[in-house]
């Protein structure tokens, strides 16, 4: 029972991961989880020990939901779903106010990349391209090899009208050593991207169906890499 719970539970990631839009609400939820733990572990050292009689006004905590998270949660995720990477400092003010809490857990204890590479995706999903780059190199120096950080911080530089980025997007894309093939077609599309803005649509398309076939259709940039193969093969 307990190997079939853990069995669905990773197919259920999977499936998030491959849809973009599911990939924002996952980044404000576990935003929002790291925060509130760190709220509740305060509120716990600060609380007065009860005394007898006092039960009925202790403080209770209710674990963070897209409910009870804030009033604009809702107004969050659709905003984070649409975002065209355009998005400034008032693209997600519920995200904004959590993302001081992560800033801090990543001030206090730097050596734990995988919040560093949670901080770079939500400064991505507020538009803050310049600092999750920034966020994303600092990772780089810990840990070169770092597939996650070297992944991300590939696709941002693939969007970049900088020819000095597009050329380093490819740099770094070609380096990373591939685990899966979740990888393999992720690296395709951003390296068709890249070579899209250095303007050789030859390459570009070949990466881009090299993309394609190994990416399954239920991800959710299958429909959007086919129009962009199509509208390219037509000019």
């Amino acid at each position: 029972m307990v190997t079939q719970d853990k069995s669905t539970q990773d197919n259920l990631i999977v499936k998030a991961i491959r849809h973009p839009f599911s990939v924002a609400i996952l980044i404000l939820s576990i935003v929002i989880l790291i925060v509130w733990s760190d709220q509740r572990a305060t509120s716990k050292k600060d609380m007065p020990e009860p005394t007898t009689g006092s039960a009925q006004n202790d403080i209770k905590l209710s674990p963070p939901t897209l409910a009870n998270s804030g009033r604009d949660v809702p107004k969050i995720v659709q905003q984070m779903g649409g975002n065209t990477g355009q998005a400034g400092s008032g693209s997600a003010p519920g995200l904004e106010s959590l993302i001081g809490g992560l800033e801090a857990k990543v001030k206090a204890d730097p050596d734990n990349l995988g919040n560093r590479i949670l901080l770079a995706q939500t400064y991505n999903q507020l538009g803050l391209t310049e600092k999750a780059m920034k966020e994303l190199r600092a990772v780089q120096v810990l840990d070169p090899k770092n597939i996650q950080a070297n992944l991300v911080l590939g696709s941002l530089l693939s969007e970049s009208e900088k020819e000095k980025d597009l050329k380093e997007s490819l740099s770094i894309l070609d380096n990373i050593d591939v685990t899966d093939d979740r990888q393999k077609y992720l690296i395709e599309m951003h390296k068709g991207d890249a070579y899209s803005g250095l303007k050789q649509k030859a390459k570009a398309l070949t990466h881009w169906k090299t993309a394609l076939s190994l990416m399954p259709e239920s991800d959710g940039r299958y429909a959007m890499l086919q129009k962009r193969i199509q509208s390219a093969s037509t000019k």
